[in-house]
């Protein structure tokens, strides 16, 4: 059975400045789930799966000349953690950023092996969710090391188990490669998701629906906050991918070579996709405040006709309203008719001024 996994609060996200240099200390929010692993072991024509494994099955997998992914799940566990990289002779430095989880994502090398660290992106419920993924490449054997058990790897899973693709076929590099395709599609689709949800903002802009415009500023702050982020994520990992491809070219077998330069493809998509849409929610924010100073410059205006309308009629009655005994025309019998003939025909007369200068 796979654990629960929590979503408590961060303890003490981010680094710990206190930390000596190439100390372990996990710095990520609060689990309460026991670490495990997962191991697929595989040849063209065979797949062993172990879920759960122990340590020693893992290892004792990787020594059978076979492929071995071997998934870490539980990076709160800084001990479990530090047995499986001392099993497979991982370098301290990458066991400790495996337990920092704030790390921007990056390609680093050693001589036994190449470390990468990338951000792994959930929607739930419309909210984008961020967990760091490790990955430590080596001779025959993939390391990922998560934050939780939930992930977008299920896909590279089902490959596996029913020999789909290349992902049997080819080397250790090659299913490294399966893994971040992974991730960067969920960049991507996340991208979609917003650049969708931009699109219809923009429709509901131009049929001036005021059910579909209401709430629309903050929505769009919203998605340009996730655009913001992914754009955060994606263009480091672009980076690292495009270092892999011109400075790791013999840790990457030449028939795989196009696979990275795919995905290096993908993320500058990924990259130009988000800074579009950005600068689509920043004219549609623009569009809609003018839309709201033009509606209100309108009802102004009708507000401003009707008290330039009323300002002599209310002249006239404030004369009239005057307790006075002797005025001209209070004991006159035309006096009442004369002065709402003469109110209604400076009213009439100001309307039909307002409509010939185009006011109404």
């Amino acid at each position: 059975m796979t654990p629960p996994s929590t979503t408590a609060e961060p303890a003490a996200p981010g680094f710990d400045a206190a930390a000596i240099p190439g100390s372990a200390v996990y710095t990520g929010p609060a689990r309460d789930f026991e670490a495990f692993v997962r191991v697929f072991d595989w040849t063209a024509e065979d797949v062993r799966e172990y879920d759960p494994a122990t340590i020693a099955q893992a290892h004792a997998a990787l020594e059978e000349g076979t492929t071995t992914w071997v998934d870490v799940v539980g990076v709160h566990d800084v001990p479990f953690v530090r047995e499986v990289c001392q099993a497979f002779g991982v370098h301290p430095l990458t066991l400790e950023d495996i337990v920092q989880v704030a790390q921007r994502p990056k390609v680093e090398v050693y001589p036994q092996h190449t470390y990468i660290v990338l951000k792994m992106v959930h929607e739930v419920d419309g909210v984008l969710s961020l967990e760091q993924i490790s990955l430590v490449v080596g001779a025959g054997f993939v390391l990922t090391f998560q934050e939780t058990p939930d992930d977008v790897f299920e896909g590279v899973r089902l490959r596996l188990r029913n020999n789909m693709g290349r992902v049997r076929l080819r080397s250790h590099d090659y299913f490294a490669f399966a893994l971040m395709d992974a991730v960067v599609d969920g960049y991507a689709g996340a991208v979609n998701s917003i650049g969708e949800a931009v699109e219809a903002a923009e429709i509901a802009l131009d049929e001036d629906d005021p059910e579909l415009v209401e709430g629309l500023p903050q929505r769009l702050h919203d998605h340009k906050r996730e655009l913001m982020t992914l754009r955060k994520l994606s263009t480091p990992l672009r980076d690292a991918v495009s270092t892999m491809l011109h400075n790791e070219g013999k840790r990457i077998a030449k028939k795989n070579l196009p696979f990275y330069r795919d995905l290096h493809d993908h993320l500058v998509q990924v990259v130009d996709s988000a800074e579009m849409y950005r600068e689509m929610i920043a004219n549609l924010i623009n569009l809609h405040m003018a839309l709201v100073g033009q509606r209100t410059n309108e009802e102004m205006r009708v507000l401003t006709v009707i008290a330039t309308i009323f300002i002599p009629l209310t002249f006239i009655v404030g004369v009239y309203g005057m307790n006075f005994d002797y005025m001209p025309e209070l004991h006159q019998p035309w006096a009442y008719p004369a002065l709402w003939v003469a109110m209604l025909g400076i009213a009439g007369a100001l309307l039909l001024y307002f409509r010939r200068r185009g006011m109404l």
